[in-house]
């Protein structure tokens, strides 16, 4: 079984013109590569005035991720001071560590 993955705004770009060409969702899943549930969910979630675009979709998914309670966990500082620790092919995690033994990450455990 494959793992869930995201779409990025490239599919979303796709779906959206084989949506238009008359495809259904069962068709443009094939097409992209994923299931078709992921379709249909994809076009009902992000939904909006007038109807479904792909940039639309694009912010209202940023829009639920940012709200997420994971997302605010680390501000943008305390990322972008994870990010200057890490090595290539590295986990933030620990970076992320190293920055909590040293008090400089206020936020790392909650």
């Amino acid at each position: 079984m494959q793992r869930y993955q995201q779409l990025s705004s490239e599919p979303r770009y796709q779906i959206s013109g084989l949506s238009k060409a008359g495809l259904q969702p069962a068709q443009i899943a094939d097409e992209v590569g994923v299931d078709k549930s992921t379709i249909s969910r994809e076009l009902r979630r992000n939904k909006g005035q007038p109807g479904w675009r792909p940039q639309q979709a694009q912010e209202l998914r940023h829009e639920r991720r940012q709200a997420c309670t994971n997302a605010k966990q680390f501000s943008l500082n305390d990322w972008a001071q994870v990010e200057k620790l890490m090595q290539p092919g590295m986990s933030p995690d620990p970076a992320a560590q190293r920055l909590a033994l040293e008090d400089s990450l206020q936020k790392w455990g909650r």
